[in-house]
């Protein structure tokens, strides 16, 4: 007779708000061969051996009631209403694009239903109830849930995608997790179709949020200096830091909003999407430095049409579509690389192609434009935004700062 390769179930601690250790079980479901049901098992861990044994024997006892069986969704059910609710016909979206002016953005709803598939729909205190059943209990008990879970992780090659490991959620991503929840029941308590809400009272889970790294004015120089690498990845490199654009921006750029060294921001370019106007209706004007003008140049020398509707950077395998971020991606750490940053230094100092626009930004006020000013170029809405992207403890010159400090005091 084989051996049984997995435990029908197993138990673990689990901290609660308030500090206290409870016991859990986590139960495998030999027919997908997953661990998919967790359940509190109301004991505490407490004592000189932490009441492991019963524990251990309320989770044998309640065995019995897990039901591996898929659930049936209806409308009426949470995991069916939450379909509808992020479906084409949902009536939140509808009502969005009327405020809005334009719909939400179909990677935005995407996300939300891949959430609702994934991390939503497995969770066991979810089986069967409605939205009006939803406690804040249970609520707190997904939370939990989401945060002892493991997701995989997983890297494309070519048209496959291989398995490298695992990973425990981090609270930036339960947070975007819980809004595919907490959104609906919003819209539905402020319709006054649900009696009550049950997110008052939660808390988010607590965010570990890193300052997003910039390169210094010599590093800066560097990456304009270079020569002998791709001219289309590093003129998008010169796009983000000279000029402030997301990747977006630039992968949706065309040659008819570049003119008289200005380059006019209107579009940006999203997968799924397409063209679509750019963040948060940031439609704006930069400036076209000199060195971004000598580089655009090259680029229109080997470009295989510059008409005015056309992509500045249109692949070549996918004619009338841009190159993929991984391309940009890929080209700006290799530029990092040249001017001596390796990719240690870059994921130490949260270097990312994103933080072009904040280096851009930074570099502005260091060259004296005021907040306003920098808020205009960046398309930012409020100087609390321009602020949050401006580093300039991150370009302090420790030598220079010490030599004016020392002429100072004589």
């Amino acid at each position: 007779m084989l051996a049984r390769k997995h435990k029908l179930f197993t138990i673990y601690k689990q901290k609660t708000k308030g500090g206290a250790q409870m016991w859990y079980a986590r139960f495998y479901n030999e027919e997908t061969g997953r661990y998919q049901i967790a359940r509190s098992l109301s004991i505490l861990a407490e004592g000189k051996k932490e009441r492991k044994l019963e524990a251990y024997e309320a989770a044998r006892a309640m065995m019995a009631e897990i039901d591996f069986t898929p659930r049936v969704k209806t409308p009426d059910s949470l995991i069916g209403y939450l379909q509808a609710f992020w479906g084409e016909e949902s009536k939140y979206l509808k009502a969005a694009e009327l405020a809005r002016g334009e719909p939400l953005g179909a990677t935005y709803v995407k996300l939300h239903q891949d959430d609702i598939r994934l991390h939503i729909e497995p969770f066991e205190g979810f089986a069967g109830i409605s939205m009006q059943d939803l406690t804040p209990g249970l609520i707190q008990d997904w939370q939990l849930w989401l945060a002892d879970r493991k997701v995989t992780l997983k890297k494309r090659r070519s048209d496959d995608a291989v398995r490298i490991g695992e990973k425990t959620l981090s609270g930036a991503r339960i947070n975007k997790i819980i809004q595919a929840l907490s959104i609906p029941v919003n819209f539905l308590f402020e319709r006054g179709e649900l009696q009550h809400d049950p997110f008052k009272g939660i808390k988010s889970a607590k965010e570990k949020r890193k300052e997003k790294g910039i390169l210094t004015l010599t590093e800066r120089d560097l990456i304009t200096g270079l020569t002998g690498t791709n001219p289309i990845g590093h003129l998008a490199v010169l796009l983000g830091l000279f000029c402030g654009m997301r990747l977006g921006e630039v992968r949706g750029l065309q040659w008819g909003d570049i003119e008289n060294g200005l380059i006019h921001i209107r579009h940006n370019w999203q997968n799924h999407e397409g063209s679509k106007k750019p963040k948060q209706g940031s439609t704006r004007t930069v400036l076209s430095l000199a060195v971004v003008e000598t580089s655009l140049e090259k680029v229109k020398a080997i470009a295989m049409n510059t008409a005015p509707d056309n992509l500045v950077f249109e692949s070549i395998e996918r004619p009338g579509q841009p190159y993929a971020k991984t391309f940009f991606v890929k080209h700006f750490k290799r530029e990092l690389r040249l001017i001596g940053i390796n990719e240690v230094d870059q994921k130490k100092r949260n270097i990312t192609f994103h933080g072009l626009r904040h280096s851009c930004i930074t570099h502005w006020q260091q060259a004296e434009l005021t907040l306003l000013e920098a808020g205009a170029l960046a398309g930012q809405k409020t100087q609390a935004v321009t602020i949050a992207y401006t580093h300039g403890a991150q370009l302090l010159d420790f030598v220079a700062a010490r030599q004016k400090l020392e002429k100072a005091v004589g």
